[in-house]
This record gives C-alpha cells, sequence and structure tokens, in this order.
C-alpha cells in the first residue's frame, strides 16, 4: 500500500525524476513489480473482508487473482480455492 501512496501521490519525485527510477534505485526492482506488488495488496484488502482463511503473504500467490477485477468474485475464488 505504501508504494501505491508513494507512486499516486508522487512522492517519488522528492528524490527521484519517475518511479520507474525510483523502485529500480530505491528498491532495486523494477516498476513493474511495483505494479504487481500494488495490485495484489489491493486484491488482499479485498479478499480480506469476509474470510477467515488465513491470506497469503507473497505477491507470486495472490498474482492470479489480480486478473479478476471484481472484489467479490476475488473472494469467492480464494475462498474456492482455499
Amino acid at each position: 500500500m505504501a508504494l501505491m501512496q508513494i507512486r499516486d501521490n508522487r512522492y517519488y519525485r522528492e528524490t527521484h525524476g519517475t518511479f520507474e527510477e525510483y523502485c529500480k534505485v530505491r528498491w532495486g526492482f523494477t516498476h513493474r513489480y511495483a505494479n504487481q506488488l500494488i495490485k495484489s495488496s489491493e486484491v488482499v484488502d479485498n479478499i480480506k473482508m469476509g474470510t477467515m482463511v488465513p491470506i497469503p503473504t507473497t505477491e507470486r500467490t495472490i498474482r492470479p487473482l489480480t486478473r479478476i477485477k471484481d472484489p467479490e468474485e476475488q473472494r469467492e475464488v480464494f475462498k474456492e480455492a482455499s
């Protein structure tokens, strides 16, 4: 979620010209990976609501659910898969 705030509010401009540069220099990964992390954090927020199943802690585990746009459908698929 912090990366989303940094990107959306353009906080990276304090030290870097672009979000891509910020990710590369500050964290050592591509902005594409940063965007995957951001999307995954949004999905985690969606599936936390209404589930008692432990939430995965890695982006890679959540990544398939990022293709589903509807939060309710994300929850349903996650529950079924769990």
